[in-house]
């Protein structure tokens, strides 16, 4: 790359990152209280990156009320149990076109590619767990989390979470990102083998090979952004969508690396988007008022014990200090008559706080969505029924929203390791009828944010089943039941209890258990019957 268009992209980067000062300051505030480890990340250094000092520091300790900070991995928790369970499929691959999956070898080359993704995404070098849960508390205490993808040496995939704080992103005509820059701390011994001997310039070369200054960290940056000269079908990085430059910026802007890809390689899950906004709102901000209420709070009942334990003290006049310690005698402060001439300042009672407190905690535990938690608790208390209806409740506040994160960066990531394990080689080889349908693929979502939309017609079915059951009796009439497709009606109510798709029957095996159960009652009947035949028979035979 020329040096003109390398000093285009870092005028790029500056010009993106300057945009997101008021950002920096919402961030900033919201680390202050839920995530503190992160405040100085902020406002340091070329484009807010500098060497780190040794790690441990003591943060948070201005932090009174610790409310935020506990519910961030709470909720991350939440967040995962809800989208990306672990040890469940949640997601399934299939061919937006109906016709393409009922061919059978279509469905499974699906269903095969869809468990080579799992296998590959949670293998344990791939890093997926930890990234994934630190994106997620990004989103909950900025609005934005932000994941690497890319190939490992030593795995498939590899999964790196992207502090909010060292990315900048925009988005294309349509909102969708499509521009990323983030900026990278980097030891001389991690550039080698990042980017091999070749690609260094000759000063970190010569510490490499003098052994000296193995420490200091050096500021790279990562751009990605659109080819505006793709060419499809070129070999090489003129036929990618995106074009892709390391760039050493504390040396002369050297170039480490350039190339392409055809998918964006971040994926940025979004909390609540604003119109005509690149960056999201989390739930820390939204609470906001709530976390800092409960900041003064606290101090207010701080300075309020302070003067009960430690009182303010009334003296008839100025003479020697009162000894407050244990076992201390004062003289001189009882009249004659035996009354104390030693007052203290009453206080009055925070029992109202108490309420209080407990309103502002409920508000900011129900943003961070730590109240999943006692969804599940008092789920063990419900009736199925009771159990649905919660589930529609709670499913009309969150699922909306954490639909958007699915769509966000959820899919994006899919779409990302489709690529690599296709460019790696570790992809099956695709049916002709895939192949001639284009080779598309769509993503069905199954876990209990999904189950969480679909609650209404769960509760529906189970509403509908009681009412009609009740008419029947009371009317005598079992064909009351039949306005219910059964057949389709009770796998789609298992499908939304998330009972899995192998342990539900197909239409076929359900024909064929409803043909072997009337056989079994006509032989039951015939042997039921047999006395009475034979009885008959025999009588016939006397009559003769």
């Amino acid at each position: 790359m020329d040096e003109n268009r390398v000093r285009q992209v870092v005028e790029r980067y500056e010009n993106a990152k300057a945009l997101t000062s008021n950002w920096r300051n919402t961030w900033a505030e919201a680390a202050r209280y839920c995530m503190p480890q992160d405040v100085d990340r902020f406002n340091v250094g070329y484009g807010g990156v500098q060497p780190l000092a040794a790690g441990g520091r003591q943060v948070g300790r201005e932090i009174l009320d610790d409310t935020a900070l506990r519910a961030v991995p709470k909720g991350a928790a939440a967040l995962n149990t809800i989208l990306t369970p672990d040890g469940v499929t949640w997601h399934h691959l299939r061919h937006p076109d109906p016709e393409v999956m009922r061919d059978r070898a279509s469905a499974i080359w699906y269903e095969e590619v869809n468990t080579l993704l799992f296998a590959y995404r949670y293998a344990p070098m791939a890093n997926y767990k930890i990234a994934r849960m630190a994106a997620y508390s990004s989103v909950l205490a900025y609005g934005n989390g932000v994941m690497f993808i890319d190939r490992g040496a030593k795995s498939a995939l590899r999964y790196r979470a992207s502090f909010i704080g060292d990315t900048v992103f925009d988005t294309d005509d349509a909102g969708i990102i499509d521009t990323a820059y983030r900026l990278i701390l980097m030891k001389p011994r991690q550039m080698l083998q990042a980017f091999g001997e070749e690609a260094l310039p000759e000063k970190v070369l010569d510490c490499i090979k003098a052994g000296t200054k193995q420490d200091e960290q050096h500021q790279v940056l990562h751009a990605v952004t659109p080819n505006l000269e793709h060419r499809p079908g070129r070999a090489g990085p003129e036929g990618r969508q995106f074009s892709d430059i390391y760039l050493l910026l504390d040396l002369g802007f050297h170039v480490l690396a350039e190339g392409g890809h055809d998918t964006f390689p971040y994926a940025v899950d979004r909390y609540l988007l604003g119109p005509a906004e690149v960056y999201a709102r989390g739930p820390a901000q939204l609470c906001m008022t709530s976390i800092l209420t409960l900041q003064r709070m606290k101090m207010q009942r701080m300075k309020h014990g302070d003067r009960v334990v430690d009182p303010v003290l009334f003296l008839p006049e100025e003479t020697s200090p009162v000894s407050l310690i244990p076992g201390a005698r004062n003289y001189g402060y009882m009249s004659p008559e035996g009354r104390s001439l030693v007052s203290q300042l009453q206080m009055g009672s925070l029992g109202w706080a108490q309420e209080e407190l407990r309103d502002e905690r409920q508000t900011v535990d129900e943003a961070m969505m730590v109240t999943f938690f006692r969804l599940l608790n008092e789920r063990k208390e419900m009736t199925a029924t009771e159990v649905l209806e919660l589930l529609k409740e709670r499913g009309a506040l969150f699922a909306p929203l954490l639909a958007l994160m699915q769509a966000n960066g959820t899919s994006a990531m899919i779409a990302r390791e489709l690529e690599l394990l296709d460019r790696a080689g570790l992809l099956p080889e695709m049916p002709g009828a895939v192949r001639e349908a284009g080779g598309l693929y769509e993503v069905e979502y199954d876990n209990l944010g999904t189950r969480m939309l679909k609650a209404e017609a769960a509760s529906g079915f189970q509403r509908a089943i009681g009412a009609l059951a009740e008419l029947a009796n009371l009317t005598q009439d079992p064909s009351t039941l039949y306005a219910l497709d059964k057949e389709v009606a009770v796998p789609d109510w298992l499908r939304s209890q998330g009972i899995p798709e192998k342990w539900i029957a197909s239409p076929e095996q359900i024909e064929a258990k409803r043909q072997s159960d009337a056989a079994a009652a006509e032989r039951q009947q015939m042997i039921e019957a047999a006395p009475s035949i034979a009885a008959t028979l025999k009588a016939t035979e006397n009559a003769r």
